[in-house]
C-alpha cells in the first residue's frame, strides 16, 4: 500500500479539474463524489490520477492525493477525510456529542434546511424546549412530524462524523441525542418531553453566526 504522505504534492503543483469530459489532455469525472460530508473530484491530471478534497466551495486541504489508478488517488482521500474525524474523535465528551468543530465542519458540509435552521436558532437561544415547542419553531403542527425531522438532521450530522447515537431498549437509534440531551431510552417522547441543545453545537452555531 502507498504511503498516503509520499503521495501528495503541494496545490501549487496541480491543476484542479472540475465538471466533466476532456481538457487539456485531461479525463476526469462529474461533480465527484460525497464522503463523509466532503466532495473528493478526481482526475486524470498530466497522466497523473489525483484527487482533491473539498468541504463546501473551499479547499479541505492544500494536499493534492495520488496514485496509480483513480481508485487509488480517491481511497487515500477518503483516509485524509477518516483521519481527520479520528483525531477530533479522541476529545469528544461521550461517543454520541461531536466537538464543536467536529459539528461546525457537518454543519457546513450538509446545508439546512429552513426548517431545520429555525429549529436549531429557537433551540440555542433557550437551551431547553419541550417536544412541542420545537415543533412550534420549525412551523410543525405536531410534535411527532418536529421529531422525525429533527431526528433526521442528528442522523445526517451522525453519519459525517460517525458518532453512536444513544439506543432505545429496543435497540433502535435516538437520532436527536446528536443534537440534544434528555430522553430517557426507557421512555417515549411525549408532548412534553423537554430536549436540552448540547452545549457544543450551540457554539458551533455561534461560530458559524446562525445563533
Amino acid at each position: 500500500m502507498t504511503d498516503p504522505k509520499q503521495c501528495r504534492r503541494s496545490e501549487s503543483s496541480i491543476v484542479t479539474a472540475y465538471g466533466s469530459g476532456r481538457a487539456d489532455g485531461n479525463r476526469y469525472n462529474q461533480g465527484g463524489i460525497i464522503y463523509r460530508g466532503h466532495k473528493i473530484i478526481a482526475a486524470t491530471i498530466k497522466g497523473v490520477p489525483t484527487a482533491a478534497v473539498y468541504l463546501g466551495k473551499s479547499a479541505a486541504t492544500p494536499d493534492r492525493f495520488h496514485g496509480e489508478v483513480i481508485v487509488v488517488a480517491v481511497d487515500l482521500a477518503k483516509r485524509w477525510v477518516d483521519s481527520k474525524y479520528d483525531e477530533a474523535a479522541a476529545t469528544r465528551a461521550a461517543p454520541h456529542v461531536a466537538t464543536v468543530q467536529e459539528y461546525v465542519i457537518a454543519l457546513q458540509a450538509r446545508p439546512l434546511k429552513d426548517n431545520e435552521l429555525a429549529t436549531l436558532k429557537s433551540h440555542a437561544r433557550h437551551g431547553t424546549l419541550t417536544a412541542t415547542q420545537l415543533a412550534d419553531a420549525a412551523g410543525y403542527t405536531s410534535y411527532e412530524g418536529a421529531n422525525v425531522h429533527y431526528g433526521g438532521l442528528g442522523r445526517a450530522i451522525s453519519e459525517i462524523l460517525h458518532l453512536k447515537p444513544q439506543l432505545r431498549a429496543d435497540g433502535s437509534s435516538i437520532w436527536t441525542s446528536v443534537l440534544a440531551s434528555g430522553m430517557d431510552p426507557q421512555d417515549d417522547v411525549s408532548a412534553e418531553y423537554r430536549w436540552t441543545i448540547h452545549p457544543q453545537l450551540a457554539q458551533a452555531l455561534e461560530k458559524l453566526g446562525i445563533c
